[in-house]
């Protein structure tokens, strides 16, 4: 189990970061790609303070974060980025 604190900055916010990347897909996506995501939507959903994931859900989110194409550099949303992915880390 990972717990991801939820970071609200001036520009980003983790919460609404995980929800712009998780939800779209350039590529489209497979049934077992829509419901890996929808689980990490659905906890998400929940989520106040800290979001909290299976271990399988947050390597699914880690491989979603990695792979997506950012629009804007932002030193706050590399480190929203950054703090999610160092829990693997840990």
């Amino acid at each position: 189990m990972k717990t991801i604190e939820l970071f609200e900055g001036k520009e980003f916010a983790t919460k609404k970061l995980i929800l712009e990347v998780v939800r779209p897909s350039r590529m489209g996506m497979d049934l077992e790609e829509l419901r890996k995501r929808c689980r990490i939507l659905a906890a998400l959903e929940t989520a106040e303070v800290v979001l909290q994931l299976e271990d399988a859900d947050y390597d699914v989110l880690c491989g979603i974060l990695r792979g997506f194409a950012y629009g804007t550099a932002s030193s706050e949303l590399l480190k929203i980025v950054d703090d999610i992915l160092d829990l693997g880390a840990k």
